[in-house]
């Protein structure tokens, strides 16, 4: 019910949008071909490099270095 009157007010005072209210926290990353690149060199170079070497010299997250 609480609910239901929040967003009656909202409605009534024209605040209710149809778009999403940008978020806080930590940007989207995104994988661009010249990384994928720059990662391909790193490990044709030396097929024992680490992740977080990796991760930290293309400026990606270790996770992010694994699915590409």
């Amino acid at each position: 019910m609480v609910t239901l009157h929040l967003r009656l007010e909202q409605f009534i005072s024209g605040h209710m949008g149809t778009s999403d209210a940008e978020c806080s926290g930590r940007p989207v990353e995104v994988t661009t071909p010249e990384i994928m690149d720059k990662i391909h060199d790193m490990v044709m170079d030396v097929r024992r490099v680490k992740v977080r070497e990796i991760a930290s010299a293309v400026g990606i997250s270790n996770e992010r270095v694994l699915v590409v």
